[in-house]
């Protein structure tokens, strides 16, 4: 993927209270669509892979859809 895809705009959102106070903003980045797109091509692809081929063991539940830490003891 090009590089300037990778760059994000960094925007500053005010939440609530003192408008002057640091604290009372968060940021937030705004990456490129095209960017956005192609990364979650590229992971639904990855995640159809790695499920025909079992390359994951079953008991491995981190970072997988629909599990979760307590999946298996």
């Amino acid at each position: 993927m090009p590089e300037d895809w990778r760059q994000s705009i960094i925007v500053s959102l005010y939440k609530r209270g003192d408008t002057e106070s640091v604290r009372n903003y968060r940021g937030i980045s705004l990456l490129c669509t095209a960017y956005k797109w192609c990364a979650e091509i590229l992971r639904i692809k990855l995640e159809e892979e790695v499920g025909k081929k079992n390359i994951i063991p079953e008991t491995q539940t981190e970072f997988r859809k629909g599990r979760s830490t307590m999946t298996y003891s």
